[in-house]
């Protein structure tokens, strides 16, 4: 009776362990919950630029994720706009919106951005391209392609600084569950 028992725990915890295993690897490659977390590789993620071209998102230090239909990415875009325009700003930024290059750089333009933007037109859910554009306006910085720190989008200036060198390591600003902020 007790070794029935004792079997049936231990398969029953090696279930457990393959369920959590595979959820794991799953939060590797979409962020957790559908989201990008910190300590998450963004490096291969690729984003559309205006030419044609694509761009890895390891080619950034810091990405803006932004909709311009979205009244939140409205009401931070001058202040995106005022710190964009600080000469002590770090290199390396990229601006992604879904759908349309011609909207997002229409948006950019309006609001003193001078940033390379990119987009996302198709993505399927469940995808590292998904996870990028769930929250909006959105910031990540980036160390060699990895999530350092991120964001609401009101918090730019507070993600910045995970990119200063003085700081010596990067440090999360954020919980690495946050919350969903929909427009």
């Amino acid at each position: 009776m007790i070794a029935a028992r004792s079997t049936r725990t231990a398969a029953a915890l090696a279930a457990l362990a393959a369920v959590q295993f595979s959820l794991l690897a799953d939060r590797l490659e979409t962020g957790s919950a559908g989201h990008v977390a910190v300590g998450d590789d963004l490096a291969g993620v690729r984003v559309g630029g205006g030419d044609g071209r694509d761009r890895l998102l390891g080619e950034f230090q810091l990405v803006l994720v932004f909709d311009p239909e979205c009244a939140h990415s409205r009401q931070v875009a001058p202040e995106w706009g005022k710190l964009l325009q600080d000469p002590a700003r770090p290199g390396g930024i990229v601006a992604v919106a879904p759908g349309s290059h011609e909207a997002a750089a229409l948006h950019a333009e309006a609001h003193g951005w001078q940033v390379t933007v990119a987009t996302v037109d198709r993505y399927r859910p469940g995808s590292r391209d998904h996870a990028l554009l769930s929250r909006t306006p959105w910031v990540f910085a980036l160390q060699d392609g990895r999530v350092v720190a991120q964001g609401h989008g009101d918090e730019l200036a507070e993600v910045v600084t995970a990119l200063s060198p003085a700081r010596g390591t990067p440090r999360a600003v954020r919980p690495q569950l946050a919350t969903v902020h929909l427009p």
